[in-house]
């Protein structure tokens, strides 16, 4: 049996999510990962349009308020580990969430039900193939060329669920 996704309710709860976490981003106090995204080379104006935002504190989440099925994964809860927090968002629809921490050695990850594959830019030009995160926004600030993100790493399950409207 294949797992399905309420899209309408992951949709609703990960937005909800991006969108306050895009704001935190740019509240008081919150220097340092501005700093980390300079320091990567990213510019403000691109960190706006990107809609990256900033996750301070690692908070468990439902899955089933999130629209995800339990019986898919070991544990009725997930994580949102505290990073940088990338949305892909094509046409004004929210496709995935990945979460980058800013300690060394941590790898991203990927918010469940997000989709596995993320192409960043506007599609208009076949996406370029790239291993890491900050490459591939460095090369979609500086030209606009599309990049798809190697996923591999980040892969949350084993199966795909599938996804309803």
């Amino acid at each position: 049996m294949v797992a399905v996704i309420d899209s309408g309710a992951w949709k609703q709860k990960a937005m909800a999510f991006v969108t306050r976490c895009h704001r935190h981003l740019w509240g008081k106090n919150n220097e340092d990962p501005l700093v980390f995204l300079y320091h990567q080379g990213l510019t403000h104006d691109f960190i706006r349009r990107m809609h990256l935002g900033w996750n301070k504190h690692a908070q468990q989440r439902d899955l089933t308020k999130w629209g995800l099925p339990d019986a898919t994964y070991a544990l009725s809860r997930f994580l949102l580990p505290a990073g940088i927090v990338l949305p892909c968002i094509k046409a004004k629809n929210l496709q995935s969430v990945a979460i980058l921490p800013m300690k060394a050695g941590c790898p991203p990850c990927l918010v469940p039900g997000s989709r596995q594959d993320i192409i960043l830019g506007d599609g208009t030009r076949p996406p370029v193939l790239c291993d890491d995160i900050f490459t591939g926004l460095l090369m979609l600030q500086a030209s606009g060329t599309s990049v798809r993100l190697h996923l591999n790493p980040w892969k949350t399950v084993d199966s795909s669920p599938t996804e309803t409207s």
